[in-house]
């Protein structure tokens, strides 16, 4: 009996304690996803390039009691109260995937390539509930 080949997990909570997922180290992101592979999807979608300039503009100052990588990357039911706005992933979700404009970057592989490279530029959560 042949068994099928086991897919590697996608990295996707970076930096976080989530039980059954992968916890990796950003800079371990950053060196598996080649900044070619990221800049040939941004060819394909420049906004892409303004997404990433917003979430490294994200910043942890440890001016508040909790930061969250995750409210800022998913976003919440805040709305225009809260400073997560929605969320990034929202934004990411009309650039890349199923719902991409542009066919060609409809992609499991272009949505892979530019979550993970993203949302390994967040800060790390702390002290926040999913720690």
């Amino acid at each position: 009996m042949t068994t099928a080949p086991r897919r590697t997990p996608l990295i996707r909570m970076v930096g976080t304690m989530y039980p059954g997922t992968i916890t990796r180290r950003k800079e371990d992101v950053m060196k598996e996803s080649a900044p070619s592979e990221f800049e040939s999807v941004c060819s394909l979608e420049p906004r892409l390039l303004d997404l990433e300039a917003k979430v490294i503009e994200i910043k942890d100052e440890g001016q508040t009691p909790w930061f969250c990588a995750n409210h800022r990357w998913y976003g919440c039911a805040g709305g225009d109260l809260c400073i997560c706005k929605g969320g990034i992933k929202r934004e990411l979700l009309r650039l890349v995937g199923a719902g991409a404009e542009n066919p060609r970057l409809q992609t499991e592989r272009a949505y892979d390539l530019a979550y993970d490279h993203l949302y390994a530029l967040l800060p790390p959560c702390r002290d926040c509930d999913c720690l």
